[in-house]
This record gives C-alpha cells, structure tokens and sequence, in this order.
C-alpha cells in the first residue's frame, strides 16, 4: 500500500492509495456491482474470495440494485467490516455521467446514515464498464468533496483505492485542482450569497406577511434570485444541496417566486452535464386547454423522485401545498430546499409530514450578516 496523495476537506481526509481494496482497514469498502449483486470477478470476485462466501450469500438475500443505488452487506472475514455494493453505469447505456454522480452520492449517503468514520472505494465504472478514466475521476473526486463540503457527516476519511498508474494520475489531478483552489470554495460561494442576499433583498419596517403575522423585517428574495451573481450563485448552491439526496431526477417549485431558483439550478445542472429536468407549479390551474397544474411536464415521469426549491420557508403551509399538488399530480417528492428558513415553525411543519428540509440560510445568519 502506498500513499499518494491527500487533501483535508473540513475535518475529513481524502486520500488517494495505490494498493489492494481488498486489504484496507476501514469501516466499509465499496464493491463496484452489476444490478444482479453476482461478485464473480474482477475486484468484486476478489472480494468475496477474501471476505468469503457469507457477502455473496448476503447479496443474493438482497437480489438486485438499480444502477445509481447502494446497498449492504457484512465484510465477512474482511479487514473492512461492511461492504457497500454500488452500481455503476456501463459506458454506452445513457445519462452515464448522471448515473455515475448517483451512485456515488448514494455510496457517501448509506455511509454516513450508518455512522461510519472510515470509507475506501475504487474507481467505479472505469473497469470492464468502460466509463472514461479521466471523467471517471472528475465525478468521483468532485462528488466526494462536495458531500464533504456541504453537509455534516460522520465520515473522518475517505480513501480511493486505484492500481492503475493512468487512473492514479487522473484522480490526482482531480485532488490538486481542489487542493489548489482551496477548500473554503462552498464557503466562499455562500458568504457572498449571503452578502447580496443582505444587501437587495433584507429591509426593516413594518409588515404584514402572507400568513398574516406583523413582522419587523421583510424578505424580497427575488432581488436576489434575479441578480445576475445572486441567480448563479444560487443555481449552484442549490444543486449541490439537491445531488446530496440520491436520485432526483427534477426540480420544481411554485411560479413565480421559485421560477428563477428552477432555472437557475437547472441550467447550472446542464453545465456539468447533469440532465436535471425542471417545472414550475401553478398557484392555481390553468382556466383553459388542459387545466395544468404543472408546467414543463412533458419532461418529467410519473413517480420520479424531486425535490421543490423555495425561496424564504416562514410556517411552511405554503410550502406543504405545493408538495402536496406535485404528490397529487403523480410525483415523488422528497425533499424542499429554500435559501432561507425564518425558523417560524415551517422545518418542523415540513418534516412532520415526512419531507428532507434544507435550507442555505436562517434569518439569523441574515439578520446578524455585516456588508
């Protein structure tokens, strides 16, 4: 075993390690898997010939996994004590890219809701998948460091076990290019956000909010979303909040409040080719043609998993509804995500009835932010 390279993100190491996967010592290894969970060759045979028959056995209790997704199983007589099987996609299938960013997020996912410290895992997908090296390390490097970056997680080390030369040098590419940027780059993102946020769209008096509560401030977020620097920053933001929860395949919020947070995210989606579909909901439906609720809905799925993006979250009832008419219209919602909570009730309101609640900001952070 050899270190090569690493980088500290936050309080967690990133290393990269030429060196047998089979041999780390960590709290979970990652098996690159076929749907069908059969290990019988390349690093996943050497796998369950090291660690036994029990992780085939246990594989086969599981049955299948969808390409994006992760599962469990115990490491056996592994130095690793689980192996999370992920499944990569095969070059040439479709939306490799975005597939590839799903099952690695969905890695880092299961692990850190299993309270694991420790986390080693090859190049998914630059095998006999035949996915590219060089963009095999971009996703898998910049994915890692974004989950690192952008939430809290048990992970103290995350390691990339590599043998070949060509891929070790591409993924230490990856690693300097963070290394050199440095790692406040999420930090820096949302300290200016909030700068601008502050500045056009925070503002002292009296008012009466939608929901019929006197307040001594107001929030016009659409100063902010609006603003060319305000829109790309929240685009990006919100994205990297979105790729953290596994398999969302749209984005969508209430017009016109949220229409710039879609398009914004969406757009930055497109940029990293990450075919992120977006829609707005209407306040009402349509009094015509097909009497829409949802806009853009040729481009989504029945039961597609999504997320509805808001701009200031206050008792969350607005918010409630505009989940419940895209659950009505046939989607999946899993979570919301707002650039501010007012921390009037709406976290608790939205998580009472079972949703992920993000939000960039509290008023807080707002109120007390200094220009």
């Amino acid at each position: 075993m050899e270190k090569i390279k690493e980088i500290t993100v936050k309080d967690t190491i990133i290393r990269i390690i030429k060196g047998d996967l089979t041999e780390s010592d960590v709290d979970a290894i990652v098996n690159a898997a076929n749907s069908y969970l059969q290990h019988g060759g390349g690093v996943a045979g050497a796998i369950v010939r090291k660690g036994g028959m029990i992780i085939q056995e246990e594989s086969n209790r599981i049955g299948f996994c969808p390409v994006g997704n992760a599962v469990i199983t115990s490491g056996g007589k592994l130095k690793a004590r689980y192996v999370i099987h992920t499944v990569g996609p095969r070059w040439g299938e479709g939306d490799e890219e975005n597939k590839l960013r799903r099952a690695v997020i969905s890695t880092l996912v299961l692990a850190d809701e299993k309270g694991f410290k420790s986390l080693s895992m090859p190049a998914i997908s630059a095998g006999i998948f035949g996915f590219p090296k060089d963009r095999c390390a971009e996703i898998i490097v910049g994915e890692t460091v974004s989950f690192i970056k952008n939430r809290a997680t048990s992970l103290k080390e995350v390691n990339f076990y590599l043998i070949d030369d060509e891929m070790i040098g591409y993924f230490t590419k990856e690693i300097e290019r963070f290394k050199s940027v440095g790692q406040p780059d999420a930090d820096n993102d949302r300290d200016r956000l909030l700068t601008i946020l502050r500045k056009l769209s925070y503002e002292e008096g009296e008012f009466i909010l939608k929901s019929g509560k006197k307040s001594s401030f107001y929030i016009d977020a659409r100063e902010t979303t609006l603003n060319p620097e305000g829109m790309y920053l929240t685009g990006r933001i919100m994205y990297k909040m979105v790729r953290e929860i596994p398999n969302i395949q749209a984005v969508g919020g209430v017009s016109v409040g949220a229409d710039p947070l879609v398009c914004s995210v969406v757009l930055y989606a497109r940029s990293r080719q990450d075919n992120l579909a977006g829609f707005f909901i209407r306040k009402e439906p349509k009094g015509h043609g097909r009497n829409l609720w949802i806009e853009g809905a040729k481009n989504l799925t029945a039961g597609m998993d999504v997320v509805i993006l808001e701009d200031v979250v206050t008792t969350g009832g607005s918010s409630i509804r505009a989940i419940e008419i895209a659950q009505n219209e046939g989607y999946n919602v899993k979570a919301l995500i707002a650039i501010l909570d007012r921390l009037e009730g709406g976290k608790e309101a939205i998580e009472s009835k079972g949703y992920i609640f993000k939000s960039i900001f509290n008023i807080n952070e707002l109120r007390h932010h200094k220009l």
